[in-house]
C-alpha cells in the first residue's frame, strides 16, 4: 500500500495524508470493518429504496410521455438523455434490493 502526500492542509494545520493505491469504496468497506461487517439492512432501508424504485419509474414514465409528445427535436434528445439517467438510477435501486434480500 502506497501512501502520498497531497498538497493542502486540514483544518488543524497537519498535512493531508491520503493513501492512492486503494480505490475509496475499498478504504471504505476497510474503515467499516469489511463488506460483511456493514450493518444490517432494516425495514425502513428497503422501505426508502423501493420508494425511491417507484419514483424513478414514475419519473421515466413521465420522461417517455414528454418525450413523445414534444416536436422539438433538441428538446426530445434532452428528454432521452433525462429518461436515460432515471433509467440508471432505478437499475442501482433494483441492484441495490437484489443483494440486499429485496422484499421481507
Amino acid at each position: 500500500m502506497r501512501v502520498t502526500r497531497q498538497r493542502g492542509r486540514s483544518c488543524a494545520g497537519a498535512r493531508v495524508i491520503r493513501d492512492r493505491g486503494v480505490s475509496g469504496m475499498a478504504r471504505d468497506a476497510a474503515r467499516a470493518g469489511g463488506a460483511a461487517a456493514a450493518r444490517p439492512v432494516t425495514r425502513g432501508d428497503r422501505h426508502r429504496a423501493r420508494q425511491s424504485l417507484r419514483e424513478e419509474r414514475k419519473a421515466i414514465r413521465d420522461y417517455e410521455r414528454r418525450e413523445h409528445q414534444t416536436d422539438d427535436p433538441k428538446l426530445r434528445r434532452t428528454f432521452e438523455h433525462a429518461e436515460s439517467e432515471e433509467r440508471q438510477h432505478a437499475r442501482a435501486f433494483r441492484r441495490h434490493l437484489h443483494r440486499r434480500g429485496g422484499r421481507r
